[in-house]
Formats: C-alpha cells, structure tokens, sequence
C-alpha cells in the first residue's frame, strides 16, 4: 500500500504546485486510476482478512475434530486392551468369555492382546493365524484320522 500512497501523495503535490491547465488535466486520469488501485487494493486486503479469519476457524475446528478423534481412538485402544473376564477351557484350548461366548488365543492373550476369535465351522480362527478346532464339531479330515486304525 506504501507505493499507492506515494501516488497519492505526489499527484496531490503537483496538482498544488503546477500551473499548467495542460498538465493538471493529465493528472486527472492518472489520480483516478491511482484511487482506482487503491479501492482495490484495500478490497484484496479485506478479503485477503476475511480469508485468513475463516482459515483460522477452519483450523480451530480440524483441530477439535482431531483433538476429539484422539480421545475416541484412545477409549477404543482402551476398551480392545483391557482384559475381558475369561477362563482357559483346557478342553477347547482357548480363552472363553462367559458373558459374550467370544474365544480369545491363548498365545495372544500372553502378548497381552485381547481381540476375539472368529468363528469358523469347525473351530476358531485367530488373527495371529492360528486356528483352533472345536472338539465338539471337528472337522471331516480329523474325524478321518480319528476313525483310521493305529496299526
């Protein structure tokens, strides 16, 4: 804005100091399309302003949101690693939760992560990539080895 101001100033101090009806009449456009400038300029500045306030806010959100995602993320990392109530059932080999039925792998369990099982037809699968067989509903290629003789 200095430069502009500038014009100003020196298009004010030679229409006061010049005497030549010739020459004060070719400053006329030239002051003219200085205020010109200078109305613009003070609308880029303005919007310029407005501009940084809504980024402001924006950012202020983002940094809620984010703030709130942060505070979610920790309660589920909290509720996944806190340890649910289950007992070793030696017979399936695995970690059973009375109150939900879910299977946890004893390997994991002693990493200390507990995320269940999924059930599969014929027993339990870890994510760590084990799988457990369920006794009770084994699957046809044990019940083959189960019913093959030990001669």
């Amino acid at each position: 804005m200095g430069a502009i101001k500038d014009a100003v100033d020196l298009i004010t101090q030679l229409k006061t100091s010049v005497s030549d009806r010739k020459i004060l009449a070719a400053l006329v456009p030239i002051e003219q399309h200085v205020l010109e400038a200078q109305k613009e300029n003070f609308a880029l500045q303005q919007e310029t302003s407005d501009l940084q306030r809504s980024r402001s806010d924006e950012v202020d959100t983002l940094k809620a949101e984010t703030l709130e995602l942060k505070r979610q993320l920790s309660e589920l990392q909290a509720k996944q690693n806190a340890q649910p109530d289950a007992e070793f059932n030696p017979k399936l080999g695995v970690y059973v939760e009375s109150s939900t039925g879910f299977h946890y792998c004893p390997s994991c369990r002693h990493d200390g992560k507990w995320s269940p099982m999924q059930t599969r037809q014929h027993g339990w699968q870890c994510s760590c990539g084990k799988f457990f067989e369920n006794p009770e509903n084994p699957s046809p290629e044990i019940l083959r080895q189960q019913a093959k003789p030990n001669w």
